[in-house]
């Protein structure tokens, strides 16, 4: 006896299916599985999204770790200055 293997060909087939991989669960199709080799790695079917990211200058992370590291070594002195 054969398995059961539908062939869906679009989205609208599978209402309230996602067979694209964005979420965290999602199908993939039977034939793109066998067109890929029988390759079963998330990463060949997972969509990645990414996302841009802005930083700030890195003179301006670089001033404030001194500001940082300035604010620290002052709380220190007043510690050692307990002791």
């Amino acid at each position: 006896m054969m398995p059961y293997t539908p062939t869906y060909t679009n989205h609208a087939a599978l209402p309230g299916i996602e067979t694209a991989g964005s979420n965290q669960h999602f199908m993939v199709l039977f034939e793109e599985i066998k067109a890929n080799d029988w390759d079963m790695s998330v990463n060949r079917y997972k969509e990645v999204e990414y996302e841009e990211v802005e930083y700030e200058a890195p003179a301006n992370i670089i001033n404030s770790i001194k500001q940082i590291d300035q604010n620290r070594n002052a709380l220190l002195q007043k510690l050692e200055e307990l002791l």
